[in-house]
């Protein structure tokens, strides 16, 4: 995404550990990823990890990102920058929700003012997991596309 106000293009990636490969399941995997950020001044690089790019971001729901999964970024018309998260739930036993935090300035790390969990659509009582977030505005009205479960029926 790109920031007019610092001129500077900021990479969010989920940074994956080895125990991706070791793990049999998502709810596993998803304790295993972490947010991160890296800046550049080009969009073709190179980059550079954010300031405590080594350790994982808190979000806004209060967790550490260890426990994230797919996630979607966005800029709005006034320059603020927001991400639309899937994060793991920890009101309900492995129930992933999601949620939308207001970026810091620079666009490198959470503010922690959140919209806290929403879309949490288990009618069937398993964890289908929810995955290929977006945000997006549209005649002055907020969208989050989400797909959920396999198949994966996209919902607004």
């Amino acid at each position: 995404m790109y920031n007019k106000a610092t001129r500077t293009w900021v990479l969010w990636m989920n940074v994956v550990s080895e125990g991706w490969n070791e793990t049999g399941s998502a709810f596993e995997v998803q304790h295993w990823s972490t947010l991160a950020t890296a800046t550049s001044s080009s969009i073709s690089g190179p980059y550079k990890m954010a300031a405590g790019g080594e350790k994982p971001i808190i979000m806004g729901t209060g967790n550490a990102s260890y426990a994230h999964g797919d996630f979607g970024v966005f800029t709005d018309d006034d320059g603020k920058g927001y991400i639309l998260y899937n994060a793991y739930d920890h009101r309900r036993k492995k129930q992933h929700s999601n949620s939308v935090d207001l970026l810091t300035a620079d666009f490198t790390s959470s503010t922690r003012r959140t919209s806290g969990f929403f879309a949490e659509w288990d009618s069937d009582g398993k964890d289908n997991g929810d995955e290929a977030q977006v945000l997006l505005k549209k005649n002055g009205g907020y969208y989050a596309i989400i797909s959920q479960g396999a198949p994966a029926p996209a919902r607004l």
